[in-house]
């Protein structure tokens, strides 16, 4: 079996460098059709329970009422954000940033717009910049954008370090990076090779890696951070049952609502945020 698993990643390393937007494009379709048969069945009964005939909105938290996608969630189950409960650990930091809205938001890892649309809509001052190489996700990105009627937002895909530059330098301490992009973070957010970083404030999530094992992300960047900014680590916290039964008004038997809270965070390992001094 060792033979063969060399040979197809041998393939699938040689199908990618040849063809690389054609590869993300089938890898992409791939995980989406398994986010369909992961998620489909029991978003389809959930949904009637919390929105009856009604579009789908976020339920509470700092984006309560704000239209949201009615699709299957490709980029993990969409039942968090439609509940509002999604990585609520932040909520502390979004309502404040909602006060003191930055002038430039640069969402990389953007996925379908929970944080780049719904900050867009709350935000309408600020211009956001969203980023993601998933071609499914800037189409659903497009779609949040529609019904959310935001014009403050700009779509891109690949985020790279000139473009942070370009996006967060003239900004400085009134620029905000948001970043998830899975193990990612490593590379890119990095105040050498982007100086415009020392200045933006700064919400990253932490992914441990085959590369940055354990706590290794962490550590790495509070390394490089730690001069400049002030660093609050925020782990994953468990979720308020009693708190989210109330907002879904008890549509949900505790066992569905533990389901539908469950956000799969896999290799996250918590978020850093950061302010500059």
């Amino acid at each position: 079996m060792t033979w063969r698993k060399n040979i197809i990643q041998t393939c699938r390393g040689a199908a990618k460098a040849a063809f690389p937007r054609v590869y993300q494009f089938l890898s992409s379709y791939r995980f989406l059709q398994h986010c369909k048969k992961r998620y489909g069945k029991f978003q389809e009964q959930l949904r009637p329970l919390l929105y009856g005939e009604s579009p789908p909105t976020v339920l509470s938290g700092p984006f309560q009422g704000l239209p949201y996608l009615d699709e299957i969630g490709f980029c993990g189950p969409i039942f968090p954000k439609w509940i509002g409960s999604y990585e609520d650990e932040l909520h502390p930091f979004l309502e404040k940033l909602l006060q003191s809205p930055p002038s430039v938001i640069v969402d990389v890892g953007a996925a379908e717009g929970y944080y780049a649309v719904l900050l867009a809509a709350r935000l309408p001052s600020s211009v956001v910049h969203a980023f993601d190489i998933d071609p499914f996700a800037k189409r659903a990105l497009a779609r949040l954008a529609r019904l959310n009627h935001v014009s403050n937002l700009r779509i891109n895909s690949l985020c790279t370090f000139a473009e942070l530059e370009k996006l967060l330098g003239p900004a400085k301490d009134t620029g905000l990076l948001f970043c998830d992009i899975e193990g990612g973070e490593i590379f890119l957010v990095d105040p050498v090779k982007c100086p415009a970083l020392r200045h933006a404030r700064i919400v990253v999530e932490l992914h441990e890696t085959k590369d940055s094992p354990g706590e290794g992300t962490r550590n790495l960047l509070q390394s490089r951070f730690q001069d400049s900014h002030e660093i609050d680590y925020v782990p994953h916290a468990p979720k308020s049952m009693s708190r989210y039964l109330e907002v879904t008004r008890n549509a949900l038997s505790p066992t569905d609502l533990s389901t539908a809270l469950n956000e799969v965070r896999g290799a996250s390992r918590g978020y850093l945020i950061m302010h500059p001094r």
